[in-house]
């Protein structure tokens, strides 16, 4: 009968060992693809990893405040900088849901996408690590990645939403 429950106790292990390593494998945790660097600032580290959007495009251009806040950004450089790194093969993109890594050749055939045009790219999310000395009063903050966003719009001219164009690593 011990051998039976030993048997068993074994058995629930493995299952349990090899169904963890199964879901990690699935996760979209980006992070993975990170490499981090030891870093002197640790112990000033308030934040591993935080995600936001921010706003790049006015999808209102009658809202005077957001026209205010984005008046000095050159934001067709930036979307064609990227585009461009990509292309000339100084950065590696992957895909948003899949985490997989795109070529250019996948960016191209994103770009050739009927609902796509870097026009639309209005969102950028940021995933970033943040630093913050107290005695000081400084902060720093590390971009981990970025993810673009553009513009998806229902029957109307009204932006509904945004899709993921692709992430970016920072190093």
């Amino acid at each position: 009968m011990n051998k039976f429950i030993i048997y068993l106790f074994l058995s629930c292990v493995i299952i349990n060992f090899i169904s963890c390593r199964e879901k990690r494998q699935e996760s979209t945790d980006h992070r993975q693809d990170i490499k981090y660097k030891p870093d002197s600032l640790a112990e000033n580290l308030i934040a591993d990893t935080i995600i936001y959007d921010v706003i790049i495009k006015n999808p209102y251009p009658d809202d005077e405040w957001t026209e205010k806040c984005l008046g000095y950004l050159k934001r067709d450089k930036f979307v064609d900088q990227l585009f461009d790194a990509v292309y000339n093969k100084q950065a590696t993109v992957y895909d948003f849901f899949t985490g997989e890594k795109m070529s250019p050749r996948d960016l191209r055939k994103v770009e050739k996408n009927e609902d796509f045009e870097r026009e639309k790219v209005g969102k950028v999310q940021f995933a970033e690590t943040w630093y913050f000395d107290a005695a000081n009063l400084t902060m720093e903050k590390r971009i981990l990645y970025i993810v673009l966003g553009y513009e998806f719009k229902g029957d109307s001219t009204e932006v509904i939403g945004y899709k993921p164009v692709f992430r970016i690593n920072f190093n």
